[in-house]
């Protein structure tokens, strides 16, 4: 005697289906699920890394012998490194390879340049610095600024630095954001003037963002997160309203020298990172939200959603 004499057949077959779906169901499961979370997870920010970068940049940034290199690019986030290698692995070289040349050409052209780009300046003299950087170029600007820094001539260099963002550096707007907030640590300094440079170095880093540099952001929100700054509504306010001052004074003294309007456009590098991923910053101050993304968790464009492989 066997099952089919206790059992109609068509029970006996959807019972067989049953066993054999259920089976396939597990094998698809066991598969693609864990293809999805290694897809899924290895898109997600490295939180980890990202703490260690920015305890690095704080302890750099607030050592009164930092040299000058590191002082200047303290509010730089360096977009390249910052980009996910699951994010490079979905692209062909091709794409990569414009991408880092788009963002290479964006950042010369806003006075981020690499130590042997100076190499040429090295041995010129303030005067022929001064005359190279009156026609704009922006490598003597920058040496010129590094030179008078040195020398302690402090006027002197935020002049400099305010004549190179005219001539289209957005990284001579961060270095003036860095030194306010460097000015911001002074012991001797009141709360009042505390919160003044405080307030100055995110109008020059909101200056910059509106050029289209978003790394004068990211730096000034991990600096009042690190620092614990509590800002009132006023001071964003103001902070705000010095920025836009800030870039109509730039646009008018560019347009009073003849030159065109600026080139606002934003880091190509970056706009394809954002694109792809984009992980929220803490911002209890509130703080140019206009400049960045309050995601609460990760967001992945339509492409990659629809391409995990």
């Amino acid at each position: 005697m066997n099952i089919e004499d206790f059992l109609p057949r068509n029970i006996i077959k959807t019972f067989i289906v049953l066993i054999v779906f259920g089976a396939f169901s597990l094998i698809l499961h066991h598969f693609f699920g864990a293809k999805y979370l290694e897809w899924r997870y290895s898109n997600e920010p490295n939180t980890e890394s990202a703490n260690e970068i920015q305890q690095e940049e704080k302890a750099t940034q607030q050592s009164p012998e930092i040299n000058n290199a590191s002082r200047d690019n303290s509010f730089r986030v360096d977009t390249t490194e910052a980009l996910s290698p699951a994010i490079y692995k979905k692209l062909d070289s091709t794409k990569i390879a414009q991408l880092e040349y788009d963002q290479q050409l964006w950042k010369e052209a806003r006075g981020y340049f690499t130590a042997d780009d100076y190499n040429q300046y090295a041995s010129y003299d303030d005067q022929t610095l001064w005359e190279l950087g009156n026609q704009g170029d922006l490598k003597a600007l920058h040496m010129l600024a590094d030179s008078f820094k040195e020398s302690g001539r402090v006027e002197d260099t935020n002049q400099i630095l305010g004549f190179a963002s005219i001539h289209g550096s957005t990284k001579a707007l961060t270095r003036l954001a860095t030194i306010s907030q460097v000015q911001s640590w002074r012991t001797e300094a009141n709360e009042k003037d505390k919160i003044n440079n405080i307030k100055n170095m995110l109008a020059f880093a909101e200056a910059a963002a509106m050029r289209g540099d978003l790394s004068g952001i990211w730096a000034g929100l991990m600096e009042l997160q690190n620092n614990a700054i509590n800002l009132s509504v006023d001071d964003i306010s103001d902070a705000s309203a010095i920025a836009r001052q800030i870039y109509d004074d730039l646009q008018n003294r560019r347009s009073a020298l003849g030159l065109d309007l600026f080139d606002n456009s934003s880091d190509p590098l970056t706009d394809f990172q954002m694109d792809y991923m984009i992980s929220a910053l803490p911002n209890p101050n509130g703080w140019a939200t206009s400049y960045i993304n309050s995601a609460v968790e990760p967001v992945f464009s339509s492409d990659i959603a629809k391409n995990p492989q």
